[in-house]
């Protein structure tokens, strides 16, 4: 796949793996709309990878909120035109053994981790199918 001249919506890209993720798609030409809660991370972030702010974007967004993904995307449609590739990078975790995690926490691990990634994947899918068509 060519990477070069490519967008990218990146979940879970304010730290750790997704900026990771998200500085080498810079540095292959590619151009990047990172998302996570923190507004602040969010907006460091991208001056720190992108200084003359053409190649990284950035909107909060929640996972777990169909509303805030719709946003989401929709802005990284206004700013990019095309979404090329997607990081489903987002997720929490315990680092807890089983019998010493409790429930609730189990199920807000699931809710980001799966239903998160899955809610992402599912409102962006009909857009890059439609892009397929076109």
């Amino acid at each position: 796949m060519q990477i070069n001249n490519s967008t990218a919506f990146i979940t879970g890209a304010s730290r750790g793996i997704g900026l990771a993720v998200s500085r080498e798609l810079i540095n292959a030409g590619a151009k990047v709309f990172l998302t996570s809660r923190s507004e602040h991370e969010l907006s460091v972030v991208c001056k720190k990878l992108d200084p003359n702010g053409d190649k990284a974007f950035y909107a909060v967004m929640d996972v777990t909120g169909s509303a805030s993904v719709k946003i989401a995307i929709s802005r990284a449609l206004e700013v990019f035109g095309k979404i090329d590739i997607l990081i489903n990078n987002a997720g929490i975790t315990s680092q807890q053994m089983v019998h010493m995690h409790d429930f609730s926490s189990a199920e807000k691990e699931i809710q980001i981790n799966y239903l998160g990634t899955f809610l992402v994947s599912q409102t962006l899918l009909p857009v890059r199918l439609n892009a397929k068509e076109e």
